[in-house]
């Protein structure tokens, strides 16, 4: 788990500070995202389609220009099942995994500038755009979960193992990734803030005839300094 960690956190770090030194201008930002996972495959047996907070971060590079990479990675938690094939968002008490998952997105945005505010000197923009996306998910088995404890495949420990071999089958973590922003720049501050909106759609789920499941649909807060 360290190393995979590290791996996520390297790649992310050369994703992001390694263009800065060939451009001249880069602002780093924060955004928290309220996000519906949807559950498609089996409602009867699994969660309903959990929804969650997943806060991130991430750059513009380079800033103050019209198109621009804005790399960013998020995080959450989750709990899942083995059942019939397939890794299901599971409740606590039926829980078998806790997964840790990192979104990282790779959109190019188009920026547009809608004109300054007479009140209070605040400029309007509009961020739209898209790119590839990957969704990296660590199964282990949850807290309270024995490796021997009986599972759909006979026990916890080779559920788990189903759990984290399916999220890299077929594909399930490539995502295509659009979002548009809609960003207030308040010079004095020296920031901007505003609503966030994003879909990432399961370019794997489709690719594995599961249709949209596990689509990510967030509406954010984001902050750039």
């Amino acid at each position: 788990m360290k190393r995979k960690l590290f791996i996520i956190s390297s790649l992310f770090l050369f994703l992001t500070t390694g263009p800065v030194f060939a451009l001249n201008g880069l602002d780093i930002f924060i955004k928290a995202s309220p996000s519906m996972i949807l559950n498609t495959l089996d409602k009867e047996h699994s969660a309903p389609s959990p929804v969650k907070v997943l806060p991130g971060i991430g750059v513009k590079i380079p800033n103050n220009t019209f198109i621009n990479f804005q790399p960013s990675l998020e995080y959450y938690g989750s709990y899942e099942l083995w059942y019939d094939g397939k890794a299901l968002p599971a409740e606590i008490e039926n829980r078998t995994a806790i997964t840790q998952n990192f979104l990282l997105t790779l959109p190019v945005m188009v920026n547009f500038q809608l004109g300054k505010g007479k009140a209070f000197g605040v400029v309007q923009q509009v961020d739209v755009g898209g790119g590839p996306a990957i969704l990296m998910r660590f199964a282990g088995l949850a807290h309270g979960v024995s490796e021997n404890d009986t599972g759909f495949t006979g026990s916890a420990a080779s559920d788990k193992e189903a759990i984290s071999k399916y999220f890299w089958e077929k594909g399930r973590f490539l995502y295509l990734n659009v979002q548009a922003d809609w960003l207030f720049t308040y010079a004095d501050a020296g920031i901007s803030a505003g609503p966030a909106l994003a879909v990432n759609l399961p370019l794997g789920s489709l690719m594995a005839k599961e249709g949209l499941n596990n689509i990510i649909i967030s509406v954010a807060g984001k902050i750039v300094f």
